[in-house]
């Protein structure tokens, strides 16, 4: 997943064989080769903040922005979490083929919204 382009039903294939652990990998792995975290956009990351921390005068909070900086984009980092978290903590070799789950883009769920 770190090579550009992939499509979108590649992605979804490959999901389901794929550990949430190995998906946080893969996040890193493509922000090292300087690609957007998220395996489906196709920018590069630049301009990444050093700090780890940041406040938002807003809601007055104090926010750890580790993981966000692995993202070009705010809409990445959320489409990508919405993956990961669908994706299984048991360990793939426990898993039968029945049990794999089906991958839903957040763009999907937004258009069966509208």
């Amino acid at each position: 997943m770190i090579d550009n382009p992939i499509s979108e039903d590649w992605f979804l294939k490959a999901c389901k064989d794929i550990h949430r652990n190995d998906y946080e990998d893969i996040i890193v792995e493509r922000f090292i080769s300087k690609l957007c975290g998220y395996p489906l956009c196709l920018n590069s990351v630049s301009n990444v903040p050093r700090q780890k921390y940041a406040i938002s005068t807003k809601t007055n909070k104090v926010y750890d922005i580790t993981e966000r900086k692995y993202f070009c984009s705010a809409k990445c980092f959320k489409e990508s979490n919405y993956v990961k978290e669908q994706l299984s903590t048991t360990p793939l070799w426990l898993l039968k083929e029945e049990d794999k789950v089906n991958i839903v883009l957040f763009q999907d769920v937004k258009r069966r919204c509208l």
